[in-house]
């Protein structure tokens, strides 16, 4: 891949370059913004600015909180490694180790939290999965110059005798083993972060939002009746792929991926299964008498209604993987299905919102190899960011770019490296537009 002429792979990149908030004088030393959204991205960004001093309203348009991906009723924390050097591999393995953080704090403030940190196997279900373990399982002093060193920490690799004795059922491969990982209850999880936040986070439920305009800096949230729902200088829209329903926000490239788990009974034999494992889908140990088993995954369809076929595939993928896990046929006894928010590379969206204008203004030609110097740095729209593109990964990352959002609007140390920033970066997909006419 060549370089923009005059380029220093050291130096960010000035369509990179954040913005800088200053605090308005009549808001002295306390800041007020909106957040959309009460799922776990929403929810632990509102909480993420209470923390540094700020005041946040959260717009929920369902009569409760995590009513989308984040309402499942169990939920695998689980890092998403990647052989090699990549952003998007140490993103996810900071991102795990954020999170674990947070939940020991959580758990020593609320005990009643079920955080079930158990570990969790990883059967080799895929051949990105089959060559993960065949890199890791070799110890050359040159391989593991390629393995992001924070792998090592998080993850091991099992033959089936130890994955079966850690998993309390027979597995018949080797397999991925992260044992600091495990499984929470993620509503549970949002009502308590809501709880520590106190009174700094306000919320409002059954309130849509049908558009946003900003007026001498002031953003105006409004309903789908015109009537008014909330003003702010500072909003963050963190309601999963609707945050590209703005005329401000439909640039950017969310996409709806179905997906449907399954509740099923366990038996005497499932019954001894002591941690999760994922394979092409994933089980949980059982919790008074039942499984949660998933997730299918259906990219394009936003339907949200349960599917008897999607339950179905579930069991289907499961008996594949573990054939001796039940003795007999698993008994449904409910299922449950969401919407999640998707992106091309499977990174979230995660900052300032791109003046659409000014980036094709002054990045159209980037393609022709300009000296990078010549280009201004970039400009956004004051005040409006996003935290959204989870997948189905918001429980290992919500919490680390929560940190990076709160990081940015208070001009603190950005919170992530230059290049996991730049791998978030909401406008990433704009300037791989730009530079595309080239082998930039």
């Amino acid at each position: 891949m060549a370089l923009l002429k005059g380029f220093d792979p050291f130096m960010v990149a000035p369509w990179f370059d954040l913005p800088t908030h200053k605090l308005r004088p009549q808001l002295k030393d306390r800041r007020h913004g909106v957040v959309v959204g009460a799922g776990i991205a929403g929810i632990t960004t509102a909480c993420a600015l209470a923390k540094r001093g700020w005041t946040v309203e959260i717009i929920e348009s369902n009569e409760a909180i995590a009513q989308g991906g984040s309402g499942n009723p169990q939920g695998i924390v689980l890092p998403r490694i990647n052989i090699g050097d990549s952003a998007e591999g140490e993103f996810y393995d900071v991102a795990f180790l954020k999170t674990l953080s947070e939940l020991e704090r959580l758990k020593q403030q609320f005990p009643e939290l079920n955080w079930q940190q158990g570990g969790v196997l990883q059967l080799g279900s895929t051949e990105r999965i089959k060559k993960q373990i065949a890199h890791l399982k070799c110890t050359s002093e040159a391989l593991h110059k390629t393995v992001h060193k924070t792998i090592c920490k998080i993850v091991q690799v099992l033959n089936s005798k130890a994955a079966s004795e850690i998993a309390g059922v027979k597995i018949d491969e080797e397999a991925l083993y992260f044992p600091q990982a495990g499984w929470i209850d993620p509503v549970q999880l949002c009502r308590l972060l809501l709880k520590k936040a106190g009174d700094s986070v306000q919320l409002k439920n059954n309130c849509h939002v049908g558009s946003i305009d900003i007026d001498e800096g002031v953003w105006t949230l409004r309903d789908e009746k015109q009537s008014l729902v909330a003003q702010s200088d500072t909003v963050i829209l963190a309601n999963a792929s609707a945050a590209s329903n703005f005329t401000q926000t439909a640039f950017l490239p969310l996409n709806d991926a179905r997906g449907q788990i399954s509740v099923v009974s366990s038996t005497e034999s499932s019954q001894k299964l002591s941690c999760a494992i994922c394979h092409n889908g994933y089980i949980i140990p059982e919790s008074n008498g039942k499984h949660v088993i998933g997730a299918s995954f259906i990219a394009g369809d936003d339907s949200a209604e349960s599917r008897l076929e999607d339950d179905r595939e579930n069991i289907n993928r499961l008996r594949k993987s573990l054939p001796g896990l039940f003795s007999g046929e698993p008994s449904i006894v409910d299922s449950r299905a969401a919407v999640r928010a998707t992106t091309p590379d499977r990174l979230p969206l995660v900052g300032p919102v791109a003046d659409e204008a000014f980036f094709a203004k002054n990045y159209h030609d980037l393609h022709k190899g300009r000296p990078v110097e010549k280009y201004a740095s970039a400009q956004y729209l004051d005040g409006l960011y996003v935290n959204t593109g989870h997948g189905a990964r918001g429980l290992t990352s919500a919490f680390l770019t929560a940190e990076v959002i709160a990081s940015q609007l208070n001009d603190e140390p950005l919170a992530v490296s230059d290049s996991i920033w730049q791998a978030l970066s909401p406008s990433r997909f704009t300037i791989r537009k730009y530079r595309k006419a080239s082998n930039i």
